[in-house]
């Protein structure tokens, strides 16, 4: 077993003399959007989560609008499937 590591640049180093192979999961964050790159994994597998959160960013332009609560709504809902997504492939009770 690695009893550490470190990270150079893109590579991961394992701490230790063996000839073993290693398989890794990593969970890496959401990559910007640009005219050039439109979609990404999180627009891809939930495109709720951009749309409610761009209702609310525009929320602050509009005012005195009664849709608010439910963009809020919708965003919250969007995050929570979200979080039940990542826990269940970070903590899925099926080995790996």
């Amino acid at each position: 077993m690695p009893s550490g590591y470190w990270i150079g640049g893109n590579t991961l180093y394992l701490n230790c003399n063996t000839d073993y192979a290693y398989r890794m999961v990593y969970f890496s964050g959401v990559p910007s959007l640009s005219a050039s790159s439109t979609q990404n994994w999180l627009v891809v597998a939930n495109p709720n989560v951009y749309l409610y959160a761009s209702l609310l960013e525009a929320a602050a332009y509009m005012q005195d609008d009664d849709r608010i609560p439910i963009w809020r709504s919708g965003y919250e809902n969007a995050m929570d499937a979200l979080r039940r997504q990542d826990d269940y492939a970070r903590y899925s009770p099926t080995p790996r």
